[in-house]
């Protein structure tokens, strides 16, 4: 497997490990699909490839906290609401936070693939709730000095490999956004719950992040709903 001349050895056996353990890991799941499919192994390995020589030297590296851990998959949580009839955690998983070798500054990154690189996928990284959670995670329950967020945009297309990264700062206000925004979700989610009157908000969901697994729910008539909740989606 040729990386270039460009790619130091130490580089060049880092990349080579990392599309071993892919192979490895996945190979039970995507063995069985064509090659010719954007989800099979061999579409697995031409993307990881294309992506470590693009990026082997881009000044970044894994941080780590004071034990030597490095912040990858990082779950965190913190109050982000209370009042004396309400306390809202907030919680998730940082896929991984990066740091320039050369300044130290720290940014959290989240790794997203996409069938397009267009204006669609900028769009979407500022404003973005999420991606301003993560850097309030960072903050708040990680006690780490960062504002920056970088979102690693990887095409995931039949015959075409592009990659694009996009850096944002996130910072107070973001921040009183989004607990803002919480606040009247769950709000909504109680009075729903206390009502037991929970409204669709279809058509947006339905196709995000490959589908609601409930869609079949608010396909069927009100009469039958319930049997459709009872057959395919109540532990038996």
């Amino acid at each position: 497997m040729a990386f270039g001349h460009k790619i130091d050895e130490p580089a060049r056996q880092g990349a080579l490990e990392a599309i071993r353990q892919f192979a490895t890991a996945r190979r039970d799941v995507l063995q069985a699909l064509p090659e010719e499919d954007k989800r099979s192994l061999a579409s697995g390995i031409r993307i990881l490839r294309a992506y470590f020589k693009r990026y082997h030297d881009d000044g970044l590296e894994v941080a780590r906290d004071k034990f030597g851990i490095p912040y990858i998959e990082r779950s965190f949580s913190f109050l982000i609401y209370a009042t004396p009839e309400l306390q809202i955690n907030y919680f998730g998983t940082i896929d991984v936070i990066l740091q320039n070798k050369e300044t130290g500054v720290l940014m959290v990154a989240d790794h997203k693939t996409t069938a397009s690189l267009g204006s669609e996928f900028y769009n979407r990284c500022n404003p973005n709730p999420q991606y301003t959670g993560y850097v309030m995670g960072a903050q708040r329950a990680l006690a780490l000095d960062v504002k920056l967020f970088m979102i690693n945009g990887i095409q995931t297309a039949k015959t075409k490999t592009e990659f694009a990264r996009q850096v944002t700062e996130r910072g107070e206000e973001d921040f009183a956004e989004l607990a803002l925004s919480v606040r009247e979700q769950v709000s909504r989610w109680l009075i729903a719950n206390h009502t037991n009157n929970f409204p669709q908000t279809a058509p947006g969901p339905c196709s995000n992040y490959g589908g609601c697994p409930y869609r079949t729910i608010c396909e069927v008539p009100q009469r039958i709903k319930e049997t459709v909740i009872a057959a395919n989606f109540k532990v038996k």
